[in-house]
């Protein structure tokens, strides 16, 4: 193909300084675009924060699918990035020849309001047989514009974060049951427990207005495999942080600098939503939304 085909481009100011709008685009929690990558489902959009880096999606069938490479990376101004997906063949597929990848240079600068992200993207000829079908997607259904739009998301829950309705801290033991004895013995009054029949896997105790958890480490190991034990090991509690927004608290605790451990999920009887960090020091915390 001869023919030059023109840029696409598209922009959106976000409620953020650079810094965090660069950091929000490669690290994307609660990502949303593309909603389905090449994987029909990615759970991880990945930059290797290196000029030669890798850029590739994590699939939710634990596979890597490429994307491209990364050309520049200079943070919190600009990314460039390799496309090295084509469409030669009629779908669209990684082709692992750089010269047959077209561009896209991202910018940050700052603007009334927060930070303005431009994304120009040329350079299809190299696409070949493919370089209209490939224009025509990141112009339209796997499109820049809903890429920076769900970037405006997620510096949105920054900008404006969640709130705290309540906080409390979580105990995990081997033996709920006389654990709960114990403490109610101390005067502190049963205020929940689940299930209502039978052992139960989770109560909460309350005294002086502060409420702590009784949770069976096994339990909460299988559901979120987050490795806690029970007595004196340092993994035996939590601070449990009552929120109006899991996902937007989550995506907040990431950007000012937590890790990960499990992103927010419902609980098994669908009352609550939640998900798991880790605070700059290690501490681990529990985010949980009233469903």
């Amino acid at each position: 193909m001869t023919d030059t085909l023109s840029p696409v481009q598209a922009e959106v100011v976000v409620p953020v300084d650079p810094d965090t709008a660069f950091r929000l685009y490669v690290t994307r929690p609660g990502r949303q675009h593309p909603a389905e990558g090449q994987s029909a489902g990615p759970a991880e959009i990945v930059y290797e924060p290196f000029a030669g880096g890798r850029w590739f999606e994590h699939g939710q069938d634990g596979r890597e699918y490429k994307w491209g490479r990364v050309l520049v990376w200079e943070p919190p101004h600009r990314l460039v990035l390799a496309w090295m997906v084509g469409a030669a063949a009629g779908t669209w597929a990684y082709d692992p020849d750089p010269d047959h990848a077209s561009r896209a240079e991202l910018t940050f600068e700052p603007a009334e309001g927060g930070t303005r992200v431009r994304v120009v993207h040329t350079g299809f000829e190299a696409h070949g047989a493919g370089a209209e079908s490939i224009r025509r997607g990141v112009g339209g259904g796997n499109d820049w514009a809903h890429d920076l739009s769900d970037l405006a998301r997620a510096a949105e829950s920054v900008s404006a974060p969640p709130i705290v309705t309540g906080a409390q801290v979580n105990l995990f033991c081997d033996h709920v049951e006389s654990t709960l004895a114990f403490y109610t013995a101390l005067g502190l009054i049963e205020a929940f427990r689940y299930p209502v029949q039978g052992a139960p896997e989770a109560v909460e105790v309350e005294a002086a207005g502060i409420r702590i958890g009784l949770h069976a480490a096994a339990v909460a190991n299988r559901l979120a495999d987050l490795g806690v034990a029970s007595g004196a090991d340092p993994a035996s509690a939590e601070l449990a942080l009552w929120v109006d927004d899991v996902e937007a608290m989550f995506a907040t605790a990431i950007a000012a600098g937590a890790t990960a451990l499990a992103a927010p999920t419902d609980s098994p009887d669908g009352r609550l939503r939640y998900g798991w960090v880790h605070d700059p020091e290690g501490h681990q915390i529990k985010f949980i939304e009233q469903t």
